[in-house]
């Protein structure tokens, strides 16, 4: 596994890029790009879905490797907004290297998307976030071990030491937020960390984070989030809480459980992010 971006990645992105835009006939720039965890494609449902592409048919994506993660690009209109969707993302532990990773990125960059929204499923280390409840990120703990921008530094990302100090747009936290409780959603502010996965924590380890100042934990949106930074663009992230973490409740964790949403829950993500994208459209 390539553990750092390289020239023929960034040269695999553009020729993808521009096939991903020419298949969905995306002209001109666009308002945002999400990119969707588990559970959330269906926002689809309520966010006037049009033109879509498979993963599969671009080659720096590939097909997803877990379940849960429907693997398709989709040009969504809500409310005369246009956003491009990853419905589903990759995953570093999968060992396809970053380019997969970094592509959503890197096309929301070219497009001059005016927003990137990544949304994941997690679990709650806070007592206060139960399972079905929404977490939007306020920052970040980056547990990882690695981060998409080591190597040698490519101005397409930025500045070679990127500043981190507002990762997440604080208007588009209150935004979400907002939305979020006039939706009558159970919902907070907090801090997430990314860990490598894909293996689940030990109760230590999630004391260990709580201790450090973690809300909530997952396997993803980190990477996403310090690239679309380091290239400028204003992120904002929310989290839904498919299962408390480990130690926290007695039942033993598994995947199964996390895509396993109940109807009304994914009704709801569905209505928080069609509700969500014109707004973010406006900040």
């Amino acid at each position: 596994m390539n553990e750092l971006l390289s020239t023929a990645d960034m040269q695999n992105m553009d020729e993808c890029c521009n096939r991903l835009i020419s298949q969905l006939g995306i002209d001109g720039n666009i308002d945002g790009v999400c990119i969707l965890g588990s559970g959330w494609a269906d926002g689809g449902k309520h966010a006037g879905r049009g033109k879509c592409i498979s993963y599969d048919r671009i080659p720096v994506l590939g097909k997803t490797g877990v379940d849960g993660h429907s693997g398709q690009a989709a040009i969504w209109n809500v409310q005369d907004r246009c956003w491009l969707a990853f419905e589903g993302r990759r995953h570093w532990y999968e060992g396809a290297g970053w380019a997969p990773l970094a592509f959503p990125v890197y096309v929301a960059r070219i497009l001059q998307a005016g927003a990137l929204l990544l949304t994941n499923a997690a679990g709650g280390l806070n007592p206060k976030l139960q399972r079905g409840s929404f977490m939007i990120t306020a920052d970040h703990i980056n547990a990882m071990g690695v981060n998409p921008l080591q190597g040698a530094h490519n101005p397409f990302w930025g500045e070679r030491f990127p500043d981190q100090s507002v990762l997440y747009d604080q208007n588009m936290r209150k935004t979400a937020l907002d939305a979020a409780r006039e939706l009558k959603l159970d919902a907070m502010e907090g801090v997430y960390i990314g860990v490598a996965g894909p293996t689940y924590e030990t109760p230590a380890e999630i004391r260990a984070f709580r201790m450090m100042g973690a809300d909530a934990i997952g396997m993803s949106t980190v990477p996403e989030a310090i690239l679309g930074n380091a290239c400028g663009l204003r992120i904002c992230a929310v989290s839904h809480i498919s299962n408390v973490a480990a130690g926290i409740s007695a039942d033993r964790l598994s995947h199964s459980d996390v895509i396993a949403l109940p109807e009304s829950t994914a009704a709801k993500m569905g209505r928080f992010i069609a509700e969500l994208l014109p707004r973010l459209s406006a900040c």
